[in-house]
């Protein structure tokens, strides 16, 4: 019996488990209401706001520790929704690439952002109008968490990137936004080599 109970625990827990960040979309909520967010991972906390009834591609970054409420990001600050109002959407399953969807990162000092549109990689930085690398790889690192990834980019004018995306409640220093990637960019130029750190966020900003 004991061994019949341990099993269904394991296949619950399997069935229950999410890789994380994950697009959802809202369901459940009348349409002349919101899907609340609020300050803490509880329905008595304050209120920041609400998602439409419609919403889709709502980004969840982390889960609280009962895994019923899950942390979003609402204008410049994250919050916490209710899980059962949420209900898995279009994005990137486990394993998959993240730059065969829509995706995007960005850092600080000095600002920059690197972008996907689900089939090539952009580049940007402040006074410099964006441009695509001429070639790129990606590759899930084996061994790896969930969503780990390489990607190895060309740019026209020679310059080389070399970038790791890896799972990670990550914070970009600016905002009170919450992100579920942190990226580890190495940029190899005339200049010399860059190292940059930064946050990323799938389905967009």
């Amino acid at each position: 019996m004991i061994r019949i109970l341990f099993a269904l625990l394991l296949t619950v827990s399997a069935a229950t488990a999410q890789t994380l960040p994950a697009l959802h979309d809202v369901t459940g909520v009348a349409a002349d209401d919101v899907l609340n967010v609020r300050e803490a991972p509880r329905g008595t906390a304050s209120r920041l706001g609400g998602i439409p009834h419609d919403a889709r591609g709502v980004e969840v970054v982390e889960l609280s520790s009962s895994g019923d409420w899950g942390r979003v990001n609402l204008q410049d600050r994250s919050g916490w929704v209710s899980m059962r109002y949420l209900a898995p959407g279009a994005g990137p399953d486990e394993g998959a690439l993240l730059t065969d969807h829509p995706l995007w990162c960005s850092g600080t000092e000095p600002f920059w952002t690197l972008t996907s549109d689900g089939t090539a990689l952009s580049w940007s930085e402040p006074g410099i109008d964006p441009f695509p690398l001429s070639q790129h790889t990606a590759a899930s690192a084996e061994g790896r968490p969930a969503f780990r990834q390489a990607v190895d980019g060309v740019f026209e004018d020679g310059r080389t990137l070399t970038a790791t995306i890896h799972t990670e409640v990550c914070s970009d220093g600016m905002s009170d936004r919450a992100y579920g990637l942190a990226i580890d960019l190495l940029m190899r130029g005339q200049d010399g080599p860059r190292l940059l750190t930064g946050c990323c966020s799938i389905g967009g900003n």
